[in-house]
């Protein structure tokens, strides 16, 4: 994953084996929200700095992200909307948790269909 955190020549901040796969931005633009091969978490992007805050379980769930969209982080609360596929019950599930990882919950799920993440309204 390559951003440029400065306006300037973009700088490496997570190698390509870290399987990210979705990104989204923090309100204050010091921080984004990636989903990577390790689960949900926080990359700084002034260092890389990585904080893992939801690690899930792989046997049980799929991130899926279709087209654009599969995470939103709120400007005002700071949670995390995510969307997961169970494989158990083949239900697209939406999920929110904090920016510190605490409190992960599904919040809808859906049998038919897939749940898309655009924007994160509070």
């Amino acid at each position: 994953m390559q951003v440029s955190t400065e306006g300037g020549k973009p700088t490496r901040l997570l190698p390509p084996e870290a399987g990210v796969v979705c990104v989204a931005y923090g309100a204050d633009g010091r921080r984004a929200v990636v989903w990577t091969k390790r689960g949900l978490e926080i990359l700084a992007l002034s260092d890389g700095g990585r904080t893992v805050v939801y690690n899930w379980n792989g046997e049980d769930y799929i991130f899926r992200s279709r087209g654009v969209g599969g995470l939103a982080w709120s400007q005002q609360s700071g949670e995390i909307a995510f969307a997961l596929e169970n494989r158990r019950t083949k239900q697209s599930e939406l999920w929110i948790t904090t920016e510190a990882g605490t409190n992960p919950r599904m919040i809808y799920a859906a049998k038919e269909g897939s749940i898309v993440i655009s924007e994160f309204l509070d």
